[in-house]
């Protein structure tokens, strides 16, 4: 019995040095299609790993979301943005620098991107708006990795440093600060090539790195500890680690893959089989943690990528001899060598869910919209509560042009263009529909944005003072109000008192 279209899993794998991504069935190796650039090269391919290509959701795309890929060119400061309808890219546009590695997050809300000079770009796709530019290294950005809730994400860098940054940090406050890392690991020697972000939220997922120092450590985020340090024999430029975190697999420069056992199996005194985790009390060396050295042999050039099934049953590598090779990971058997980009280097190789686009051809009416618009090379200015509020309101009251509407079902928008209010209705729309109606009920006898929504304006800096004054004095004068009270309530037991001891000592007399 079959579990439906999404069980199928598809491969995506491109070269620095080629214009086409190809896009092929990760078990029968049969080809779907190929995205074509109209020009430069392919995607960027200076860092290990994922490089210049992601695979993302569309956002706000409702039940059946469209996934989208977005690749960095590798020898221009562009970004082409496909769908998996048609060939060519929705979109191409220009960015501030050329980026060498990029990351969508899982929700699809938002975009971020690499340099070689340590600075790292936030977009929101749904807008566009540049959220935050970060000098967040000192060397080159080699790797970044969303955490599964998306609520943190991690960068790895040339500088030797694994960053840690939280999502809230993002957002442009206005008063000129730039965020710092919620975690800043300096464990490794020399530069960072790849990063993992393990199973689990923020809280709970751990972060494994690679480094040209030979070895692997393994970080909690939550706690901030490094978990473990496993030293190898060479090198590792990139990065897997299973579902299940019991595996990991690194490439090498000399085309091995290795494979390292995130536990130590043992005897007791009994001869029976002890499993235990690896521990922080020592470096564990590859040799020592696996003792027949499992390795996958077959590339005879650097592995510059690799990415595992959803099951974790199949492994996907790319190298620089021009080859990407499908592996059993239970055997380490070479299932399939493709050999898709004409023996140029093959710097990324993704596997991800079979999208429906590549089912239906054709496009349905029901189909969600797919909502792209150039990334901004500038940071924009926080929105005010007016003006949020504002256009909440024409989003409710249908002022704006709604994208449903539209009939390809794809809104791409230029950067001059002005006909976006689209994309912000939708936003808005979406952002409001789960509130509650009664807080867009008016205030009897009120008008304006402000009383309509029942939320009190955004103060200026001085009417901000000026109500911190009030408030200040209302305090103040409440604490003398308690003070006097406790000395009225004094005075009165005293003079009670001594009235007591003067009554008892009459009679006494």
């Amino acid at each position: 019995m079959g579990f439906g279209p999404y069980v199928a899993e598809v491969v995506a794998s491109g070269s620095d040095v080629d214009t086409q991504i190809h896009l092929w069935d990760l078990h029968s190796g049969s080809q779907y299609a190929t995205l074509r650039a109209s020009g430069g090269n392919g995607p960027s391919g200076t860092r290990s790993g994922q490089g210049g290509l992601a695979i993302g959701h569309a956002p706000l795309s409702g039940t059946r979301p469209p996934m989208l890929a977005v690749v960095a060119q590798a020898d221009r400061a562009m970004i082409y943005i496909y769908g998996f309808r048609k060939e060519q890219p929705l979109l191409k546009f220009v960015v501030p620098e050329k980026i060498v590695t990029i990351e969508v997050s899982n929700d699809g809300t938002l975009c971020a991107g690499g340099t070689v000079q340590g600075r790292l770009y936030v977009w929101e796709i749904v807008t566009g708006k540049l959220l935050r530019v970060i000098d967040a290294h000192y060397k080159a950005i080699r790797a970044i990795r969303w955490t599964n809730d998306d609520l943190a994400f991690v960068t790895g860098s040339e500088d030797s440093l694994v960053n840690v940054w939280n999502r809230d940090s993002l957002q442009d406050v206005g008063d000129g600060s730039s965020p710092v890392p919620y975690r800043s690991w300096n464990g490794h020697t020399l530069p960072v090539t790849d990063v993992v972000c393990g199973f689990g939220l923020v809280t709970t997922a751990r972060v494994f790195s690679v480094s040209l120092d030979r070895t692997c450590k393994v970080w909690d985020i939550f706690t901030g500890n490094q978990i473990v340090t496993i030293l190898f024999p060479k090198p590792l430029y990139t990065l897997a680690v299973d579902p299940t975190e019991l595996r990991m697999y690194g490439g090498a420069g000399d085309g091995t893959i290795y494979q390292v056992d995130l536990f130590r199996r043992t005897e007791d005194a009994q001869k029976n089989v002890v499993v235990e985790s690896l521990r922080t009390d020592r470096i564990e060396d590859f040799a020592s943690t696996n003792g027949d050295k499992p390795t996958f042999v077959g590339h005879t050039g650097k592995i510059n990528s690799l990415s595992l099934s959803l099951e974790g049953t199949h492994l996907v590598s790319a190298s620089a001899d021009g080859s990407v090779i499908t592996w059993d990971t239970s055997s380490r058997m070479q299932l399939r060598v493709s050999r898709n980009h004409n023996g140029a280097p093959v710097t990324s190789a993704i596997v991800f869910r079979k999208p429906l686009e590549l089912l239906e051809l054709q496009p349905k009416p029901e189909d969600p919209a797919i909502v792209v618009r150039p990334f901004a090379k500038m940071v924009s200015p926080p929105l005010s509560m007016d003006e949020v509020l504002a256009k909440a309101k024409e989003a409710l009251e249908g002022k704006m042009t709604m994208g449903e509407a539209l009939p390809n079902r794809t809104l791409i928008y230029d950067e001059d263009e002005v006909s976006h209010q689209g994309v912000q209705s939708n936003f808005y729309r979406d952002l409001l529909k789960n509130v509650d109606s009664s807080l867009f009920q008016p205030e009897e006898g009120s008008a304006g944005v402000t009383n309509l929504f029942n939320i009190p304006k955004v103060l200026s800096a001085e009417e901000e003072l000026q109500l911190l004054r009030e408030q200040n004095a209302m305090l103040r004068k409440a604490n003398d109000d308690l003070y006097q009270a406790a000395m009225h309530a004094l005075v009165r037991v005293g003079k009670e008192e001594d009235e007591q001891d003067g009554g008892t000592s009459m009679r006494l007399d």
